[in-house]
């Protein structure tokens, strides 16, 4: 496989990249598993065959759909020549806050539907292993919230359009009585560490 830069200077013009138009390998179509919402065009031929999203909004929704829909004999492809600002990945950690639940529940249940290893392969063993990381680094909202995203999946599909519009306010107030969903204006709030 052909090494590809992980980034781009796009507002520089320099002699060793060249321009947006000059960058080649920045308009070859390359055909992938999914696209997340944020690069998503989808014809209406699709919807109409394939049907609408589940109703898990945020995380994981946009891969379930695209491995729904390629299921389907309709595949997703990167558009060439496409760019959309987004915060790296590696400067973002959305699996210790409120996002933790939607992470768990939303990637079981695209697990159970599209997995094709017996029982999801070792989904349940590394949803075990980031939930006791969770705990042992006193992240006891997130470990918790893994916990209640297991409980819904385990109560079936028939609740989650029914609670979309007011989970996140239930996720939100649960958390709040955790130590670590608390924030500070500055760090020498929170107590000095003891040596």
């Amino acid at each position: 496989a052909e090494s590809l830069p992980e980034d781009h200077p796009l507002a520089e013009k320099q002699p060793s990249t060249g321009s947006l138009r000059e960058t080649k390998w920045l308009h070859r179509r390359v055909d992938v598993d999914y696209n997340g919402w944020w690069m998503c065009l989808i014809p209406v031929d699709v919807m109409r065959k394939v049907g609408l999203s589940m109703p898990m909004f945020i995380k994981w929704d946009d891969a379930e759909y695209c491995v729904r829909a390629g299921a389907a004999g309709f595949p997703t492809v990167s558009l060439p020549g496409m760019a959309a600002w987004h915060v790296p990945w590696q400067d973002k950690d959305d699996g210790i806050d409120w996002q933790a639940y939607f992470h768990e529940r939303n990637r079981l249940v695209t697990a159970l539907l599209h997995s094709p290893y017996e029982r999801g392969g070792n989904l349940v063993k590394e949803s075990f292993i980031i939930s006791v990381k969770h705990a042992l680094s006193m992240q006891y909202s997130a470990a918790e919230l893994m916990l209640w995203a297991i409980t819904d999946v385990l109560r079936g599909p028939d609740h989650m359009h029914a609670e979309i519009s007011g989970k996140l306010a239930d996720i939100r107030a649960f958390r709040a009585a955790f130590p670590d969903a608390g924030n500070r204006p500055s760090h020498e709030e929170f107590p000095q560490v003891k040596r």
